[in-house]
């Protein structure tokens, strides 16, 4: 049944992905998961730490509780 409809089927345009490097704070919350203070701490450690070089550096916020940022993984990129 999949293989029938498959060539009807399309990527839904709501499911975006946010580059952390270079989103500002109103890019990042304007993301559902991500709050006004979490995207300000993730834009101020970058501006801090330099560019993330992976989605798991984000781990190092202490503002970003492990389970939002679970959540958020798979709409951000580098």
């Amino acid at each position: 049944m999949f293989q029938l409809i498959r060539p009807l089927l399309d990527w839904s345009p709501i499911f975006q992905t946010i580059d952390i490097n270079t989103a500002d704070e109103a890019a990042l919350n304007a993301h559902p998961y991500i709050s006004f203070r979490e995207a300000k701490a993730i834009v101020s450690y970058r501006t801090q730490h330099g560019p993330f070089r992976q989605v798991e550096d984000l781990e190092r916020l202490h503002a970003l509780p492990a389970e939002t940022l679970q959540r958020i993984k798979p709409y951000l990129r580098l």
